[in-house]
């Protein structure tokens, strides 16, 4: 028995709703159309608008880890359901509830090559947790197509809905939604929590929300390891653990290992980007490894301890060596103070501007963009202010979609600063678009403009790998009505900024290049 189109779009807003959901984000097309004019007549769901779904997605990711509850993302057929893998992908390792309402032709259209209908059931292959796909042909309705009870907020969920024609088969009715506590729950595992012993660990800190982070400060503080704080951990802002904190870079961890100072490695929160991380697959391939996380990643292709629910760092004893952690403290001491001067040496390097940035940023948000700038970060960041909150992606999406993610975890009460690279802004130019949508807020926009893909000069020293170009910012921020300012070096005092800032920072390359060639003759 055939349904309508219309009211088999009311059923998946309401089913929305019953989840959690507060935001979606769509970009209408005529395949969604039902979906879409029934959204014009339904209360409590705001709504963004989007003519890109990848940057649709990205968007959608940031807000869903903004907010900690699902955003649902709708789109077309076609092509457009594809665009929402790249976040799709970043979504399952981050562990974030994303919902894709994917509109689609009827089913006898699969498999013809019909206009706009490709295979859209299981085209996020394990990228999604459930997906589920409804026709009216059939009369399929969400009762009988979807379990909401399997699905537990861990990773993206697609529901994939067949709209025949006519597409506005009747007139939409009001609708009004209430919103359900959200149902994402990561629950930890209590036969995980048995004591386990440590000696002589160093703490490497992963991506930790500033919650996470403060439930886990005590936890440290017992412990009395050495802890490499990665920025996204937001765990340097807590004065308790300053004795503990290395802020002499990553490199510490690789002597403290050969010096035989260190024994064993204590992760907490997400999966680090460190070098080091990748070192423990090969090079230190001998080393323990315990993690304690909230989601199910170890981030490690060899066997390791995973322990899931941060509240277990509670079951983690550590047996630390006075001596040992004494000569760690003592060697990243002098390393801090090598690297205070090679900043003071080359000022216009990168990692010296962005390190002049960071003590502008005290009590700020700050998002930082993968690939060669999340890594500056970390090894400024020791050295400055604390941000009130640090985030970035995972990374399993390389550079795509940071800026759309960075608006979507914007906040009113603080000033909101994203930190990328120029390949990085290039591959999400349509991001800007929602910004009319958003509630008014300070957003302030550094580009690091160094001419390319830098991170692989040092690992190729072939041109080819780079990227090169001549590219400024300035048109493309006045294209959306940004203010813009290029910079060779951080103000003292930044003055009056626009709530819309374009920042071009323009670091020197010999002295970046210079920079570090002495960081690792240290």
């Amino acid at each position: 028995m055939k349904t309508s189109n219309i009211w088999l779009s009311r059923q998946i807003l309401e089913v929305l709703a019953s989840v959690g959901t507060t935001d979606v984000v769509f970009c209408a097309g005529a395949r969604n159309s039902p979906l879409i004019l029934q959204l014009e007549k339904t209360k409590g769901l705001r709504l963004w608008s989007f003519f890109d779904e990848r940057s649709a997605g990205f968007f959608a990711l940031g807000l869903s880890q903004n907010k900690n509850r699902p955003v649902a993302v709708i789109t077309t057929s076609g092509t457009a359901v594809a665009e929402l893998l790249p976040a799709a992908v970043e979504a399952t390792y981050a562990q974030t509830p994303l919902i894709f309402v994917t509109a689609d032709r009827p089913r006898r259209f699969r498999g013809t090559g019909s206009p706009q209908s490709i295979d859209q059931v299981g085209i996020f292959s394990q990228y999604v947790e459930l997906c589920r796909d409804l026709s009216t042909e059939d009369g399929s309705t969400l009762e009988s197509g979807l379990q909401l009870s399997q699905w537990s907020g861990r990773a993206p969920l697609q529901i994939n809905v067949c709209f025949d024609e006519p597409l506005c088969d009747e007139e939409p009715q009001s609708l009004e939604l209430e919103i359900k506590p959200t149902t994402k729950h990561l629950q930890a595992d209590p036969s995980l929590a048995a004591e386990t012993r440590i000696t002589d660990p160093i703490v490497i800190a992963g991506g930790l929300s500033p919650e996470e982070a403060r439930r886990v400060v005590p936890h440290l503080v017992r412990l009395g390891a050495p802890i490499y704080a990665e920025g996204p951990s937001n765990l340097s802002q807590f004065s308790e653990l300053n004795s503990l904190l290395l802020t002499g870079g990553d490199r510490i961890i690789r002597t403290a290992f050969e010096k035989a100072w260190a024994r064993s490695v204590l992760r907490v929160g997400g999966v680090p980007t460190l070098r080091f991380w990748r070192d423990l697959e090969d090079r230190q391939s001998q080393v323990p490894v315990v993690s304690v996380a909230n989601g199910e990643w170890t981030g490690l292709a060899r066997p390791t301890t995973h322990i899931l629910g941060l509240e277990n760092l509670s079951s983690i004893n550590a047996v630390v060596t006075d001596g040992a952690r004494t000569l760690i403290h003592d060697w990243d001491q002098k390393q801090t103070h090598q690297l205070l001067g090679l900043l003071e040496r080359h000022p216009r390097s990168e990692v010296a501007l962005v390190a002049s940035l960071g003590r502008h940023l005290q009590n700020q948000f700050l998002y930082v963009g993968n690939s060669l700038p999340i890594r500056e970060w970390d090894l400024a960041s020791g050295l400055v202010g604390s941000p009130a909150r640090v985030s970035a992606n995972r990374g399993a999406n390389g550079i795509d979609g940071q800026i759309s993610s960075f608006l979507g975890q914007c906040r009113p009460e603080l000033e909101n600063w994203a930190l990328v690279g120029d390949l990085t802004a290039m591959y999400d130019l349509s991001s800007l678009w929602c910004v009319q949508q958003m509630d008014a807020c300070a957003k302030r926009l550094v580009i690091i403009n160094n001419g390319g893909g830098q991170i692989f000069k040092n690992m190729f020293e072939k041109s080819i790998f780079l990227n090169q170009h001549q590219v400024e910012f300035q048109s493309w921020a006045q294209m959306w009505g940004w203010s813009y300012l290029q910079w060779t070096d951080v103000p003292r005092e930044l003055g009056a900024l626009s709530d819309r800032q374009l920042i071009e920072l323009r670091p020197d390359p010999k002295q970046s290049e210079d920079f570090w060639r002495d960081y690792q003759t240290l």
